[in-house]
């Protein structure tokens, strides 16, 4: 897992600093008051919001500049009224990519099914190659 704190916590696969120890949903839930991602928006928790962004951020800038990408697509519970915590993210890239495209942020339509698929396509287009 990508690493957004080198002198981070561990995670359950041995890093520390993972990305997913501090932004994936349950971590993000963790020691508040909210059961799920949804009542988090629904209640427009300003803070959460924002320390979820903080920590995407922080991950996408750096594949942002790696690959030069101009389109990021997320799937999940995080794209439950996407825009408010999008627009959060969008705000902590700017001035810190330097590709010179319009970066785009969209929810997927697909369900999550298709994208446990496709992570497991390109799982092994990059580990079972012979």
């Amino acid at each position: 897992m990508c690493s957004i704190d080198f002198n981070g916590e561990k995670c359950s696969c041995g890093n520390v600093g993972c990305l997913e120890k501090y932004a994936s949903i349950p971590e993000i839930l963790l020691n508040t008051k909210y059961s799920s991602w949804k009542e988090v928006v629904d209640v427009d928790d300003e803070e959460i919001l924002e320390k979820e962004a903080k920590y995407l951020s922080s991950a996408i800038v750096s594949v942002i500049n790696l690959f030069d990408l101009s389109v990021l697509v997320f799937g999940g519970d995080i794209t439950y009224c996407a825009d408010k915590v999008f627009s959060k993210i969008l705000k902590h890239l700017e001035n810190k990519v330097v590709t010179n495209s319009k970066i785009e942020i969209k929810a997927s339509k697909i369900n999550n099914g298709i994208i446990v698929a496709g992570a497991m396509v390109v799982y092994n287009f990059f580990y079972n190659y012979d």
